[in-house]
């Protein structure tokens, strides 16, 4: 674990009174979440231009 985020774990856990443990549980999870969002978004994007290109395709064969 990189120092700073010890650092926002020990002040969150100050702040909100909560448990060290359950911050760094939440953290990782936001991590992963926001992964996969770029992922999915990647993946949406991919969908997309393979639309435009087939679309494009489609029309300049007309």
């Amino acid at each position: 674990m990189h120092y700073t985020q010890k650092i926002l774990i020990h002040q969150l856990a100050q702040k909100y009174n909560l448990d060290k443990e359950m911050i760094h549980k939440l953290l990782n999870e936001s991590k992963n979440n926001s992964y996969q969002d770029i992922k999915e978004s990647k993946r949406i994007a991919n969908i997309e231009s393979l639309i435009h290109f087939y679309i494009s395709k489609e029309t300049e064969g007309v």
